[in-house]
């Protein structure tokens, strides 16, 4: 129960809406353009919170150049982790969508060399 409300905390409304896509049973009720949506937005909110982390990562190191938030110490590393944290499960809910994907590929595969010619 905690572990859902720590989640609700660092998604947005619409990546709690993209992840509970690719849960059990909603994914297996998506059809093929639905999943391969659901797949590239994940993807690409994936892609952000990994490109946010790696930029308070160099900031924390002085690499990069402040964004005009004053922190003090300690600060920018929870921030690194909360987008670590939003990271790994985004980056879940991208595997489950492409098992999903693969297994459908499979099973189309199985049944195309079923078929008599």
């Amino acid at each position: 129960m905690a572990r859902v409300r720590r989640d609700e905390r660092l998604l947005s409304k619409d990546e709690q809406e993209l992840v509970a896509q690719t849960r059990h049973p909603i994914i297996k009720k998506l059809d093929g353009a639905e999943l391969s949506d659901v797949v590239k937005h994940l993807r690409e909110r994936r892609n952000r919170a990994r490109e946010i982390g790696r930029f308070k990562r160099r900031e924390m190191r002085g690499q990069a150049a402040r964004s005009g938030m004053a922190t003090v110490s300690g600060t920018a590393a929870s921030e690194s982790d909360g987008h670590r944290a939003k990271r790994t499960l985004l980056s879940a809910a991208l595997k489950r969508a492409n098992k999903e994907t693969a297994r459908r590929v499979l099973l189309s595969r199985r049944a195309g060399s079923r078929e008599p010619p």
